[in-house]
């Protein structure tokens, strides 16, 4: 389904989740149309029970890297 969901227009990368999310897709898109048009595509198809959008509005910088290296140099 991930890569189903991955080969649609607009879509820029798809995630595997266990939790709340099964996948999570991120998206770029021209206009409310366009979304629209790309969400209805996904509810059709076989085995998706629905479709929850949000939309990322702040991200804060990434720790990884530090986190990492503190972990490595343990």
């Amino acid at each position: 389904m991930a890569k189903t969901i991955y080969e649609r227009d607009g879509i820029t990368s798809v995630e595997n989740h266990i939790g709340n999310s099964d996948i999570l897709g991120n998206v770029i898109y021209k206009d409310s149309n366009d979304l629209l048009n790309l969400i209805a595509t996904i509810k059709n198809m076989n085995g998706v029970e629905r479709i929850v959008w949000s939309e990322r509005v702040y991200q804060s910088p990434s720790k990884v890297n530090e986190k990492v290296k503190n972990l490595l140099n343990a």
